[in-house]
């Protein structure tokens, strides 16, 4: 029944619109394809995307004017202005695929030589009439079913088409590249792409091959259709602009840590900004340079382990020695043969110094249970020597000789009292040398405690 109505229609249709509305039927569907890509534009790459599907959509539906009638002079102002949509979509295709799998770092050079190009090409068209190297005549087809213009190329029009194929080789070298080495939702929306763009191209070959179905008729823009279905498919199945792929150079950008990657022979083949940072290297001029020349004043080589380990090293940061972890991985291949290493450098800094009141602390601890059982167990014996000896001077005539001698051992008590007085005012591990050794300075491990802190040991 379909069938039959399509036949119904075909013979009933005005040729016109039979001819020209494949072409505006196109230009519908990609262009909906762009109002899907504008509502996703502040997602990677989707101003682009949007951007060529405007592009196709206006080729589609000036082509589908091309087939309505109209007189000569309207049909080649169409065909001039054709160049103003056709022109920036390579372009455009090519930063949207750059920008979609995270590869910007080639569109800003890039950028602006393809756009100079494409207003030359424009600005080459519109000029046409003066010197006539796109064009050299142009003439009216009245034989068939409709009116159709038929031109004349000239060098720089197979100039161009040359040029817009050269950059649709680059972009179906850097999809095929993508669906080769990716795997899962990666590979399958570099295949999307790759396939709408092979269809597009392929369709357009005819047209220019002079081997159109109907002669003189540039079948190129109803690809849109089938691209339209296969972009359709790709926002609704594999997430098109939602779900983006994440490029392993944004990654390795991206890390806090900094990490290099050295081959076997100690050169460097990528560096991050962080390891830029903290090396104080410029990270472009260093990549394949040895990390003795680009590294200059860094001992890390000395510092690496072998081929899977882990080492520490300071590192002068914004004028503050740092303390780094070396840690090193091998490299293998797919054949399980070394291809170089990687190398991460994690601060440590603050964890060694942790470490270090840690330990600080728990030598303090040890010291100040030692001069509390110490202070304890004092305690009585110079509370006994000291009620003794009160009793024995008690006892003594005050001219006794041994008078003298008794004073002289209460002093010493006293000054044992002292030093149990000291060692419970402890509050950090200070020592002084003794013989070949160090013991605790009893004096300097106490001064700074307050005076409301102070816990003497009391005799009574």
């Amino acid at each position: 029944m379909w069938f039959d109505f399509v036949y119904i229609a075909s013979v009933c249709m005005r040729p016109e619109l039979l001819y020209s509305t494949p072409f505006f039927v196109s230009a519908i569907l990609i262009f909906t394809v762009a109002i899907l890509a504008f509502i996703r534009r502040r997602v990677r790459g989707g101003e682009y995307l949007a951007a060529v599907c405007v592009g196709g959509a206006l080729w589609a539906a000036s082509e589908g004017a091309l087939y309505l009638g109209l007189d000569l002079e309207t049909n080649l102002a169409i065909i001039y202005t054709q160049f103003a949509f056709i022109t920036p979509l390579p372009p455009l295709a090519l930063i949207f695929t750059l920008t979609l799998f995270g590869t910007e770092r080639w569109i800003t050079p890039m950028a602006a030589f393809l756009f100079t190009m494409a207003a030359g090409v424009v600005l080459l068209a519109w000029t046409n009439p003066l010197h006539q190297l796109v064009y050299t005549g142009y003439y009216l087809i009245e034989g068939g079913p409709i009116p159709m213009i038929g031109v004349e190329t000239g060098p720089a029009w197979w100039g161009i088409i040359g040029y817009h194929y050269l950059l649709l080789s680059i972009l179906g070298a850097v999809l095929l590249q993508k669906v080769i080495t990716s795997a899962g939702l990666r590979r399958a929306q570099a295949a999307l792409i790759l396939v709408s763009v092979v269809i597009l191209w392929l369709l357009n070959a005819v047209y220019v091959t002079g081997n159109s179905p109907v002669p003189n008729m540039d079948i190129g823009p109803l690809a849109f259709i089938l691209m339209a279905v296969s972009m359709a498919w790709g926002f609704f199945r594999y997430n098109l602009l939602e779900i983006l792929p994440i490029a392993q150079e944004e990654i390795f950008n991206g890390l806090n840590e900094p990490v290099l990657v050295l081959d076997d022979k100690n050169r460097i083949l990528a560096i991050n900004p962080a390891a830029a940072a903290v090396l104080a290297i410029d990270a472009a001029r260093s990549v394949g340079l040895s990390i003795d020349e680009s590294l200059d004043g860094h001992s890390l080589l000395a510092h690496l382990p072998g081929e899977n380990g882990t080492s520490e090293m300071r590192i002068g940061v914004d004028d503050q020695e740092r303390c780094f972890e070396v840690r090193v991985s091998a490299l293998y291949d797919r054949k399980a043969l070394q291809l170089g290493r990687t190398v991460v450098l994690q601060d440590i800094t603050q964890r060694k110094r942790t470490d270090a009141v840690k330990h600080e602390s728990e030598r303090l601890q040890g010291v100040l249970e030692m001069a509390g059982i110490v202070c304890h167990d004092l305690s009585q014996p110079l509370m006994a020597l000291l009620g003794y000896s009160d009793l024995v001077a008690l006892e003594l005539p005050r001219d006794d000789a041994l008078g003298l001698k008794l004073t002289k051992l209460t002093e010493q008590i006293q000054r044992l009292n002292d030093i149990s007085q000291k060692l419970m005012r402890i509050t950090r591990y200070e020592t002084r040398n003794y013989l070949d050794s160090k013991i605790i300075d009893i004096d300097k491990s106490a001064e700074t405690i307050a005076a409301d802190r102070q816990r003497p040991c009391t005799l009574h």
